[in-house]
């Protein structure tokens, strides 16, 4: 731990702060003047300003793996001058707010489905996927865009994860951080498990495609209660909204 100076405020007052060595010409410390506790700033030494704020302890080394492709024991000037610095630090904070997000999506999702939230969202070597229940396991993507691809290999590998446990595969995609859907094997959805009257369309995927494509036309119509059946090869699926998805998982505990 070491004592260095930051400038806060519109006036630029020095403030000492203890901090630590986080990149070469970067120290990392408590957020100054900030309501929340654990979050944390990073410092160009140099220059006494901060180059990202608000980071959670959890997501200091993600931070620090994106910042670290460049070098910061440099001058402010150099740093403000070259785009490429600019690009990391907008990496750094549109990751991080991304990463906030999931988070957000997996702890409601397991709310919901009284599941259990993976350490690292089941990144960690031991730990499979976002989200694990009884009866489901569950990959969540949460994105600002209104568009997501899901590749079908990851749809594969997570039905061969969820099938060793016994468990239900579902592929979960948010756009606009709101509009959600689920993917389900059509063979895992049974014929009393969709209403009757349940509006019902085809989409239909050529063997070499490499991802199905979520957009906002597929989530508005199941949303509004339609379901989609998508085929791949030999591989069918069901996509519902995430109300009609939570009708279905009581169900399946019950």
């Amino acid at each position: 731990m070491a004592k260095i100076q930051i400038m806060v405020g519109p006036k630029r007052r020095l403030v000492d702060v203890n901090a630590w060595p986080f990149l070469p010409g970067l120290y990392a410390h408590s957020d100054y003047g900030g309501s929340d506790d654990g979050l944390y700033s990073v410092t160009h030494v140099e220059s006494k300003l901060r180059i990202i704020s608000n980071v959670p302890e959890s997501e200091l080394e993600l931070v620090r793996s994106i910042l670290g492709k460049l070098l910061w024991d440099i001058p402010a000037r150099k740093i403000y001058e070259n785009t490429r610095y600019y690009k990391a630090i907008k990496e750094a904070k549109s990751v991080l707010t991304n990463q906030q997000r999931s988070e957000k999506q997996e702890e409601r999702i397991s709310k919901d489905l009284k599941g259990k939230r993976q350490p690292a969202s089941g990144s960690r070597w031991g730990y499979k996927r976002d989200v694990v229940t009884p009866v489901f396991l569950l990959e969540a993507k949460t994105t600002k865009s209104k568009t997501h691809s899901v590749p079908f290999n990851d749809l594969e590998f997570i039905r061969r994860q969820a099938y060793a446990t016994g468990r239900i595969p579902v592929y979960l995609v948010s756009l606009l951080d709101s509009c959600e859907v689920a993917i389900l094997p059509e063979q895992d959805v049974g014929v009393e498990d969709i209403p009757d009257d349940t509006p019902q369309k085809e989409l239909v995927y050529k063997s070499a495609a490499k991802s199905m494509s979520i957009n906002m036309e597929v989530v508005k119509y199941c949303i509004k209660g339609g379901v989609v059946n998508a085929t791949h090869g030999k591989n069918k699926f069901i996509i519902m909204g995430y109300e009609m998805f939570l009708n279905f998982a009581k169900k399946g505990v019950e």
